[in-house]
């Protein structure tokens, strides 16, 4: 049994429930948006460093230097602000981007949200 744990409420994975499926339920409720620009660790905030996500890319004069999904037009943030509201199939049928993508931008803030481990003190 799989959890995750995000804003105090841990989600199960569900029998039969793939992982995007289970990504956008466990989301669900969660600010999806403000993941675009930063993770929140208790007080601690960390930006996400869009950079080191091989799926995304920010070009000068393309949507005004917005993270994008490499070799598209649409925003990362607009990706993030439909799983709110919408399957991650809709979130599919509406944009010009591929589940490799979506799973990839979706695991690159997951990933991101975990505070990097502290080395243990030796006694």
């Amino acid at each position: 049994m799989l959890e995750f744990a995000a804003a105090g409420a841990e989600e199960v994975f569900e029998e039969g429930e793939s992982d995007l499926d289970w990504l956008h339920r466990a989301w669900q409720g969660v600010a999806l948006a403000s993941v675009c620009h930063t993770i929140g660790a208790g007080d601690h905030m960390a930006s996400l460093d869009w950079s080191q996500c091989p799926e995304v890319e920010s070009i000068p004069g393309k949507v005004s230097g917005a993270w994008v999904f490499r070799g598209t037009r649409v925003p990362v943030s607009a990706m993030f602000e439909n799983l709110k509201c919408s399957s991650i199939d809709e979130v599919l049928e509406n944009f010009p981007v591929t589940r490799e993508q979506v799973q990839a931008v979706l695991d690159f803030a997951a990933k991101s949200a975990v505070p990097p481990t502290q080395p243990s003190r030796a006694a």
